[in-house]
C-alpha cells in the first residue's frame, strides 16, 4: 500500500503573501517583454532576462524591500518556480546578476524604459485619462525659517 505522505520530506514550504499578486500585474502591463525589448540578454545573463531581473527587484521592493546584496536571501524564501517559472532559482537574482540588469536598463536609456512602462499602463487601463493628471515636482518646506 502506498503511503500518500512517504514524500513530506520533499515538500518545502513558501509564505507565498503578495508576491504572486505583483509578478501578475507585472505580466497584465507586459514589462518583462518590454524590458527586454529594449535591453536584450547577454551570454553572462542566460538564466534569466534582464526583464525578469528586473521584475525580481520589484517584487522584493513592493513586499519585503531588502538591499541588493538581500535579494537573493529573500527568493530563498519564495516559490521561484511559481514567479518565473520552471528552472528558476534563488541564485539567478543574486546581486551580481540584478546589478548587470540595472546596469542593462541604464543603458537602455531610463527614458525609453519609463515611456514602456507607461504605453503598458495605458493598454490595461485603456479608460485613464492623461488630462486629469498632475505631477508636481517642486516641493518647497520652510522648517525653522530655513529653506530646505
Amino acid at each position: 500500500m502506498n503511503n500518500p505522505f512517504q514524500k513530506i520530506s520533499d515538500m518545502q514550504l513558501f509564505r507565498v503573501g503578495s508576491a504572486p499578486v505583483i509578478r501578475h500585474l507585472i505580466n497584465e502591463l507586459g514589462l518583462i517583454d518590454r524590458v527586454d525589448g529594449l535591453s536584450p540578454v547577454k551570454k553572462e545573463d542566460y538564466k534569466a532576462s534582464v526583464g525578469t531581473r528586473i521584475a525580481a527587484i520589484i517584487i522584493n521592493q513592493l513586499t519585503d524591500r531588502k538591499a541588493l546584496y538581500k535579494v537573493e536571501g529573500f527568493y530563498e524564501r519564495q516559490d521561484v518556480e511559481l514567479l518565473f517559472g520552471s528552472g528558476r532559482k534563488a541564485n539567478d537574482f543574486n546581486d551580481d546578476a540584478l546589478g548587470r540588469a540595472l546596469d542593462a536598463l541604464h543603458a537602455a536609456d531610463l527614458e525609453k524604459v519609463y515611456i514602456q512602462a507607461v504605453q503598458g499602463i495605458q493598454e490595461v487601463v485603456s479608460d485613464l485619462s492623461w488630462d486629469r493628471l498632475h505631477f508636481d515636482t517642486t516641493s518647497i518646506k520652510v522648517t525653522r525659517g530655513t529653506l530646505l
